[in-house]
């Protein structure tokens, strides 16, 4: 069982990865005044475009975090973890994220 956990956390990294590449690639319309106004080229650049390189370690948080589980398979970091998750996409309230959040939280349950 403790190994379908690991590799349930490991896909659910993959996931998060791919969700984090989707955000990416956003462009920045979708997150900034250029929703209300109508803006230049810089409202259809994407947001990796816009932020830089240094963008990807933040988007790179909710891979990591969903590898600690996978590689310290205990029920008390599994649920740190998706509480973490869970607390991190309300902060941020994008979209793209509750599924990872959701699915930490039953990944954690099922710990």
């Amino acid at each position: 069982m403790m190994v379908r956990i690991r590799i349930a956390w490991l896909l659910l990294a993959a996931f998060a990865g791919a969700m984090s590449v989707i955000v990416a690639s956003e462009p920045m319309l979708q997150f900034t005044s250029c929703e209300i106004e109508s803006g230049g080229p810089e409202c259809e650049e994407s947001i990796l475009t816009h932020y830089g390189r240094a963008f990807l370690i933040v988007l790179a948080i909710p891979v990591l975090l969903c590898l600690v589980p996978a590689v310290v398979p205990v029920r008390g970091v599994a649920w740190a973890i998706a509480v973490s998750l869970f607390l991190g996409f309300l902060a941020v309230f994008t979209p793209f994220y509750l599924p990872v959040a959701v699915l930490g939280l039953a990944l954690a349950a099922l710990h």
